[in-house]
């Protein structure tokens, strides 16, 4: 047998096992591997100040309005459509319907009432639930409101 064709011979084989498995399919395994830079600090959005925790909790969370990836045009989230009054002083938002939290409760305007003012109350019992009291820094001259 010359080199040649004992080269060809080599390829068909390979090749024709390398058509016997392709067909197989895989499996869901069940698991989510996510490769990171870095552990997240932090999975509660109003105590992030990294990075990584942001990139992570985007995943998980949904805001009333958020950003598209590489685009700074603000867009709907949870809510669908809302309004900002004359002087920029207060925003109405039109919620989406038939949203729930990962327990079944809905979304209604308690619930974001309660999430906005966990993060700009001091005396809200759930303002320091994380490491970082860090949405003072950004929200520290913003007063609640009524819903």
């Amino acid at each position: 047998m010359t080199r040649r064709r004992a080269l060809a011979s080599i390829v068909t084989v390979t090749m024709a096992l390398g058509l016997w498995v392709a067909p197989v399919t895989a499996q869901p395994a069940g698991t989510l591997v996510v490769g990171l830079v870095a552990e997240p600090v932090n999975l509660d959005p109003p105590q992030v100040t990294d990075l990584n925790s942001n990139r992570v909790g985007r995943r998980i969370v949904e805001t009333l309005v958020t950003f598209p990836e590489e685009s700074t045009q603000v867009v709907p989230g949870l809510a669908e459509s809302w309004t900002i009054s004359k002087d920029g002083l207060q925003y109405s938002f039109k919620l989406r319907r038939g949203i729930t939290f990962h327990d079944g409760t809905p979304l209604n305007a308690e619930a974001v009432k309660f999430s906005i003012e966990r993060q700009i109350n001091p005396s809200h019992p759930a303002y320091k639930l994380g490491k970082y009291p860090f949405a003072n820094f950004f929200f520290g001259n913003v007063r609640p409101s009524r819903c």
